[in-house]
């Protein structure tokens, strides 16, 4: 399933979901009709933060959504542009408001803690495949070297090694291969520890 697919279900539930709250029926003429027929109508446009269609075409919180259509009441189409029309007023009504008798509970999901793969410190799982505590441990476990030497550590070997004659750079190979890494490699921890320029 494609990612729109996933987006298409998800408002189409949506709206069974909050046109079964209002019972399946229009307000007005009492009828069913498949969901696509029926449209929300705010009934105190100064309260309006958003309509329920652009809600259901941008995605939002089903808690937010349940907010904004608690001021709404539930027509079909045909209802719904006669109310507009000026053709009958919501005073002509019984208004039935969005209730949760036919709506299924929202299930909260369970908090799954792990510990971190790098430095086994607790952590909440937020998504699949999340496997450190921080992007700090996540960018350590990808390092080829574990024991980077520190700051003063490749000072003090960048001095200990002369710098080549015919070279501007002190003796990265030497260096290279006492870390097991290329000399490249020592380059950029030089300029990560501003030891060069």
């Amino acid at each position: 399933m494609s990612k729109s697919d996933g987006i298409k279900n998800w408002r189409k539930r949506t709206k069974q979901f909050l046109v079964d709250g209002f019972g399946g029926k229009c307000n007005k003429c009492r009828l069913q009709y498949n969901i696509e027929v029926f449209g929300f109508h705010h009934l105190d446009k100064k309260k309006k933060r958003m309509s329920i269609s652009e809600m259901l075409t941008c995605p939002k919180k089903i808690t937010e959504i349940i907010k904004e259509i608690k001021k709404c009441i539930l027509l079909c189409k045909n209802c719904h542009t006669q109310l507009h029309a000026g053709n009958w007023l919501i005073s002509d009504i019984k208004i039935i408001k969005f209730h949760g008798k036919h709506v299924p509970l929202i299930k909260k999901k369970k908090k799954e803690y792990l510990f971190c793969l790098k430095c086994n410190e607790k952590y909440l799982k937020t998504h699949k495949n999340h496997k450190f505590c921080s992007y700090k441990c996540s960018y350590l476990s990808h390092r080829k070297v574990e024991n980077r030497p520190t700051k003063l550590q490749l000072k003090n070997a960048i001095q200990y090694y002369p710098k080549h004659r015919r070279s501007k750079y002190w003796g990265w190979t030497i260096l290279s291969k006492k870390y097991g890494v290329c000399g490249e490699a020592i380059k950029k921890w030089a300029k990560e520890y501003n030891l060069i320029q």
